[in-house]
């Protein structure tokens, strides 16, 4: 579940046979540029709690592409929303949000809602993508304008 980094890397065949044990039969270097993740766009879902005077967001989709030559790996994702974070919350799935060289995906954030937002007419979404290990796979930054119910 780790990106291979960007990178020369040596591929050497050596042979399994008594008399040639441990010789290079094929000996080559490729270049590896890594994954390269970009947060194409995010969907929410939000409604408008009258009873509290409150926004609660219940969905969020992450539409991503990988430019890279190997597979990526998002884990999780930090939300802040009107600059207050709401935390770190995982990919939904196991195996399906593995994004393949090339490869555009929708992938959603694990949660329920999100309550207690304060209401504004518009609120700005930062979202930071991470690996599984911390490291820092893109961000991105959208304003979301609300309708009034």
């Amino acid at each position: 579940m780790y990106s291979a980094p960007r990178g020369n890397y040596s591929i050497k065949v050596k042979s399994l046979e008594r008399t040639n044990y441990d010789s290079i039969l094929y000996n080559n270097t490729i270049w590896i540029k890594g994954s390269e993740i970009e947060i194409l766009g995010i969907t929410s879902l939000w409604k408008h709690t009258k009873d509290d005077y409150k926004d609660v967001l219940y969905d969020l989709s992450i539409i991503l592409r990988n430019k890279g030559d190997v597979p990526a790996y998002p884990y999780y994702a930090e939300l802040i929303i009107d600059n207050t974070s709401y935390g770190t919350f995982c990919i939904r799935g196991s195996n399906d949000k593995i994004v393949q060289s090339g490869e555009r995906k929708v992938l959603k954030l694990n949660f329920t809602e999100i309550r207690e937002i304060s209401p504004n007419f518009s609120h700005e979404l930062k979202l930071i993508l991470y690996d599984k290990y911390g490291q820092i796979l893109d961000k991105y930054t959208q304003t979301r304008k609300m309708r009034p119910t």
